[in-house]
């Protein structure tokens, strides 16, 4: 019981202390006019006064905020030097979240088109087994439940968008 208690209280501390790194990443990339990468804001923290936060931990935090569409990613190279993957990102208004919102959208729902097409016309074939349509069955259900999220992202952002111009 005392394990459980320990790890419950580790894992809310780690996750408070994700959510003001996300925060904190954000505010940094507001601030900044361009764009910038999980080492640069690595870089950035280290000449502050509070906590450092690393290259790695600043990937994951920047990857929580691409996945709430408040960034999306600038541009993506891989370093000659050392072989890694640098990207760069960007913070978007309201507009923009909509805008990326709709564009995986529009890309989602053309792989749900394309792939209850292949289904239909795999099922009129004899000779495909049962657990590879099944597969693909599952596959599709992925693609639509992926298309739920994004309509009720979509939603989020609209409502936001629409605060924000109500209140002006």
């Amino acid at each position: 019981m005392e394990t459980i208690i320990n790890r419950n209280t580790s894992l809310q501390i780690q996750e408070q202390e994700f959510k003001s790194d996300r925060e904190r990443i954000l505010d940094i990339m507001k601030r900044n006019e361009k764009p910038l990468s999980a080492s640069d804001i690595s870089r950035i923290t280290r000449l502050s006064a509070i906590k450092t936060i690393s290259v790695q931990s600043a990937r994951s935090r920047l990857n929580e905020l691409k996945n709430s569409y408040l960034i999306e990613e600038q541009q993506s190279s891989i370093n000659p030097l050392t072989g890694l993957n640098n990207t760069t990102y960007r913070v978007l208004n309201v507009m923009g979240s909509i805008g990326v919102i709709q564009r995986e959208i529009t890309l989602f729902e053309n792989n749900i088109n394309m792939l209850s097409s292949d289904i239909e016309t795999i099922n009129q074939m004899m000779f495909i087994s049962e657990t590879s349509i099944e597969i693909l069955n599952k596959k599709l259900m992925k693609f639509k439940s992926q298309v739920n999220r994004l309509y009720k992202a979509l939603s989020h952002y609209k409502e936001k968008n629409n605060e924000r111009f109500n209140s002006n």
